[in-house]
This record gives C-alpha cells, sequence and structure tokens, in this order.
C-alpha cells in the first residue's frame, strides 16, 4: 500500500499552480509607466502659426507692405506713386488701392500713412488692429487706446481734438483727429514730428 500511494502522491504534487510566466522582472501587477512631460512636448506637434488677417490693418508700424520708415518701393501691391507735391525732401505719395489715403515721404523713406474723409470716394479703407478708423467715435478711441496724449486741433474749434498714442523719433505712433462731431476726421500712423504734421509735409 505505501509503495502504490507513491505515484499517486506524485501526480497530486504535479497538479499544483502552474509557475508564472517570465515577464522580464516585472510583477504580474506592474502597469506600463506614462511617458514624462518632456516625453511628450517632444512629440507632440508644433502649433499652427497665426492666421494673417483676412484684412490688412492700420498700427503704429504701417499697413500690410507699407511700413513706416521703409521706401515706397517696398510696398509690394500699392504701387504707391508720387503725386508731384511739394518740396523735393518731402512728398505725398498715393495708391490706387488705397482711395481717401496717403503718404509723407521724407528723404526717401515712408513717414507717415494718413486717411481721410473725401467727398467723393468716401471714407479711406485704414482702420487700425482695435477697430478705429474715419467716422469712429471720440469715445471708441479712448475705449481702444490708453493712454491719449490731448492737443487742441489746429484748425477746428473745442470739442475738436487731436489724440496722440505714442510717438516719438524713434518709436512710431497714432494720432486721431477728432472734429467738432465728436467723430474721426482723420487718423495718422508714423514718426514725429512728421506724425504732427497739420498740412501734409508741414
Amino acid at each position: 500500500m505505501r509503495i502504490a500511494a507513491l505515484p499517486i502522491a506524485l501526480l497530486v504534487a504535479g497538479c499544483g499552480t502552474p509557475a508564472a510566466p517570465d515577464n522580464g522582472g516585472q510583477s504580474a501587477n506592474s502597469t506600463v509607466s506614462e511617458p514624462s512631460n518632456a516625453q511628450a512636448a517632444a512629440t507632440a506637434p508644433a502649433p499652427a502659426p497665426a492666421p494673417a488677417p483676412a484684412v490688412p490693418v492700420l498700427t503704429a508700424g504701417g499697413y500690410d507692405t507699407i511700413r513706416i520708415g521703409a521706401r515706397p518701393a517696398e510696398a509690394e501691391g500699392y504701387e504707391l506713386a508720387d503725386d508731384g507735391s511739394y518740396e523735393e525732401s518731402c512728398r505725398i505719395y498715393t495708391s490706387p488701392r488705397l482711395p481717401s489715403s496717403y503718404a509723407i515721404v521724407e528723404d526717401g523713406r515712408t513717414m507717415r500713412l494718413t486717411g481721410f474723409q473725401e467727398r467723393e470716394s468716401g471714407p479711406s479703407p485704414l482702420r487700425t488692429d482695435r477697430g478705429i478708423g474715419v467716422g469712429s467715435t471720440e469715445a471708441e478711441v479712448r475705449a481702444a487706446y490708453t493712454p491719449l496724449q490731448e492737443q487742441p486741433h489746429h484748425y477746428v474749434e473745442a470739442p475738436a481734438k487731436d489724440l496722440f498714442f505714442g510717438g516719438t523719433e524713434r518709436e512710431p505712433g497714432l494720432r486721431f483727429e477728432i472734429g467738432a462731431d465728436g467723430r474721426v476726421t482723420n487718423v495718422h500712423a508714423g514718426l514725429m514730428p512728421v506724425l504732427g504734421y497739420v498740412e501734409a509735409c508741414s
């Protein structure tokens, strides 16, 4: 009986829980580690560049390819042309693409860009990146730009005025002429002292 029982005992011993498969040293309950932030950043796609505005906007530095401080010939697509006005060192340039607008060019460089209201062609299409243009109210200008430096209008009595947003001989700024009705009659971008000229080149 003892000899016969031995194979049965061995058979029972061989039916125990099978050995766990080799998993490279990891326990059965271990989890795969998440990639670090640095690894995720390295594999993440680069953000898409901000789209260009559908319509160019006026800033202190210019409008589209018309740049303050650049030569008129560098304004690609606008065909800026000298209209023959004023003395040799200061000229007025206009473009068929920008009605009711002109550029002041001094010593071969664009120093100011101006938009105004013309009876035949209507208001200039120049509007700033904050939505201000000919016809905007003084309140809209003050809400969009701060701080503003106020000066009396050269020709029209108060409440007409000039409002300057920045502008030095080195850093361009904006100037808004406010009419007696409280609306923008002219908008300018450029460098001082040309930014403050009253009559084009003077």
